[in-house]
């Protein structure tokens, strides 16, 4: 299946409404969208199994690393904090504090990382309150998101609308638009309140605990700040609080490789997930969620466990992304075409600011040399002055009062859509079709075998019956030709059931995929340079 990304290059997106409240969530459910049945690539049973097996070894060894990474920096930023160098392993400690924490949130709350759960709910408390999550809401928020992943009304996790705001994308590099809503809702938590979009998802018996949590998260806060205050220093803050703002930008860079640009509202996580192979410092930092086509099939397989999943099912998936710019590379020109929205006002406001300078000797074909005294240095001078500027602005606006063209795009977007559907589903039939033609005819291959092994054992017991009534006397020589006659042609219907049957379950694999791997054939994805 070749990656599938649902925006065609001349599409137009209108506009939708992605919360949880509104018409689109009552649609999904009509339709159902809502905690529908995903497909799911096979795997083994006995696989699955060992794949499954949950064991603190690994995630002990990478939290064990994290917080010794976390604390060193951390350490050594506090150290330098006079000089210039703090800048280094500040910056380190941040993407630690505000990425790192990201991937054990996600993982500590799946239960998955560790096989003692306390161990899961200590990491994933800890995390959760570092990248700035209240726990309870973003478990059961999760939740709905592995249900209903990008189901548009369900889905309240959907990152990357459509059309993408690129300035809240932009934002979000620095965390800055998380912060506003982060500390309304602990405000609004805190005061024993929950919004009606939360409501949607959380059951009202975790109220309580989440008003609790709340008002812990505010009392750590508050109490940054005081010491902040008492030391009159932003130190505190630098360490608790403020990191985000200098390390969510890998979370940024890691994260929207999942899902953007995608199929929303499918029923398979081929069409909306992406898996990305990445370098092992992003692989530890992101704890494998990069496998996160794996990840949404599979949520309960443990990260440490996900490139073993991959290797299982990845001939049923889409090829993966060679690496995180080759994932980027689809990213922005997909954002690209869905914020071009061709049948909305379209306002362009440039501008230009210019400065030069002049010196040297001036040679002209009609006149005579002129000098202009200063050389290189005048001129420099004048340029970085800014004595000559030269600026200017402009402006254009686009109202489409009838955009036919653009109708008509959508239109034939929209036709193209529910054409690649029919032929999707025209080539579900007849893989369908084809695997049930190969079976029936492995089950008639066996048959025929049975038949011929029982033929040629009875014309065998013939033949030297025969044979031993001819060695006594009692038999005639033309008997035994016959019979062993007989014995030759059951054995060659047997030989050619043999075959039938090597055919048959050829076929069978043939059919299922399972083919070339049966002969241990891998076939590598041709790489083209171009020059």
């Amino acid at each position: 299946m070749s990656q599938v990304s649902n925006v065609l290059s001349e599409a137009v997106f209108i506009k939708q409404d992605y919360s949880l409240t509104g018409a689109n969530s009552r649609l999904a459910v009509e339709r159902g969208l809502a905690e529908a049945d995903w497909y799911q690539s096979p795997v083994p049973r006995e696989t699955l199994r060992k794949l499954l097996k949950r064991r603190d070894g690994p995630a002990i060894r990478d939290t064990v690393l994290w917080f010794a990474l976390l604390f060193g920096s951390g350490f050594a930023a506090y150290t330098l904090r006079h000089s210039y160098w703090f800048l280094l392993p500040y910056l380190i400690y941040c993407v630690l504090y505000g990425t790192s924490s990201d991937s054990r949130w996600h993982e500590a709350g799946h239960g998955t990382a560790f096989k003692t759960d306390w161990m899961n709910n200590a990491i994933y408390e800890l995390a959760s309150f570092m990248v700035m999550r209240e726990s309870t809401v973003w478990r059961w928020s999760h939740n709905r998101h592995h249900s209903d992943t990008l189901v548009v009304g369900r889905d309240p996790e959907i990152a990357v609308p459509r059309p993408p705001n690129l300035r809240t994308m932009f934002l979000t590099v620095f965390a800055l638009p998380g912060y506003p809503i982060h500390f309304k809702l602990l405000l609004l938590h805190s005061a024993g309140r929950m919004t009606a979009t939360e409501k949607t998802f959380i059951p009202a018996s975790e109220f309580p605990r989440i008003y609790r949590t709340a008002r812990i998260y505010l009392a750590i806060y508050l109490a940054v700040i005081a010491l902040a205050i008492y030391q009159r220093s932003i130190l505190p803050l630098l360490f608790v609080g403020l990191p985000n703002i200098f390390g969510t930008w890998l979370m940024s860079v890691h994260n929207n490789t999942q899902h953007a640009g995608l199929a929303e509202n499918v029923l398979d996580h081929r069409l909306n997930c992406r898996t990305v192979y990445m370098n092992p410092i992003s692989r530890y930092i992101y704890w494998n969620m990069n496998y996160h086509v794996e990840h949404h099939m599979y949520p309960l397989v443990p990260y440490y466990a996900l490139p073993k999943l991959h290797e299982v099912i990845k001939d049923d998936c889409p090829p993966p992304y060679l690496s995180i710019a080759a994932a980027w590379r689809e990213i922005i020109p997909a954002l690209l075409r869905q914020v071009r929205n061709k049948l909305l006002p379209d306002f362009e406001l440039t501008a230009f600011y210019s400065s030069s300078g002049i010196g040297g000797n001036e040679l002209s074909a009609i006149t005579s040399p002129m000098v202009i005294p200063g050389g290189f240095g005048n001129a420099f001078s004048q340029m970085f002055g800014f004595h000559f500027p030269t600026y200017g602005f402009g402006l254009s606006l686009n109202l489409p009062v009838r955009n036919r063209g653009a109708e008509a795009a959508l239109g034939q977007s929209y036709l193209s859509k529910q054409n690649d559907l029919y032929q999707e589903r025209k080539l579900q039939q007849g893989i369908t079709l084809e695997v049930a033609n190969a079976v029936h005819s492995l089950d008639q291959a066996k048959l025929s075998l049975a038949a011929a092994k029982v033929a040629r054992d009875l014309a065998e017991k013939t033949a030297h019956s025969e044979q031993r009534k001819y060695d006594l006397g009692s038999g005639q020589i033309f008997l035994v030709l016959e019979a062993q006659t007989e014995l030759t042609s059951a054995e060659v219907s047997m030989v050619n059931a043999q075959i039938g049957y090597q055919i048959a379950v050829t076929a069978v694999q043939h059919a299922t995929g399972e083919l070339l791997r049966q002969h241990h054939v891998e076939v590598k994805d041709l790489i083209i340079n171009h020059p």
